[in-house]
């Protein structure tokens, strides 16, 4: 039985952004057989006239652009509240870039020349995080614990899964409240 085209899921918007012509059609190509719907770009502007047309699940960005760092993109993005997910390469891959990648908001790292096989694997997780439902946590209702420990309605968010975690664990004293916190602050 077939099931009609309005229920089946949109395809996951990507966007490539990577100055050498060559590697971005191979990203393209890649994912366009995974069944992506992708968009490229070959500079920091180029991306963002991209970005301010519409939404994408998530953003591939080479670090060294003509016209700028692939950071900016991250930076702005998160600036801005956006929910993409970003994906940072680089042919000049260290652990300080990848740490400061990761610290400015990208979802992960890759070095080039990228396997395509964990490249099509770190896409898809990154997609499959950018549908994910985020459910925030509730607030504490603890009186006696600082304010630095207590989950707030703008502490980080847990995903359904880790939510319905949080949930079996039993207890209200201020250690359980302490522990949850640090859960979810971690998560």
């Amino acid at each position: 039985m077939s099931t009609p085209l309005s229920s089946a899921p949109r395809p996951a918007q990507i966007l490539v952004i990577d100055d050498e012509p060559d590697l971005r059609t191979l990203y393209e190509l890649t994912l366009l057989r995974e069944g992506y719907r992708v968009e490229a770009a070959g500079s920091v502007s180029e991306a963002w006239q991209h970005l301010e047309a519409g939404r994408f699940d998530a953003v591939i960005t080479d670090m060294r652009l003509p016209d700028g760092q692939g950071m900016e993109i991250i930076h702005r993005i998160q600036k801005n509240q956006r929910s993409e997910r970003c994906v940072v390469m680089t042919a000049y891959g260290s652990a300080e870039n990848a740490v400061e990648a990761l610290k400015a908001g990208a979802f992960d790292y890759l070095t080039k020349p990228v396997d395509l096989k964990q490249f099509r694997a770190v896409v898809a997780s990154a997609v499959q995080a950018a549908r994910a439902p985020v459910v925030q946590v509730k607030p504490m209702q603890a009186a006696s614990v600082a304010p630095s420990e207590r989950v707030i309605a703008d502490a980080p968010s847990v995903t359904g899964s880790g939510v319905a975690a949080l949930d079996r664990l039993v207890g209200e004293s201020e250690p359980m409240r302490l522990v949850k916190s640090r859960i979810a602050k971690v998560a």
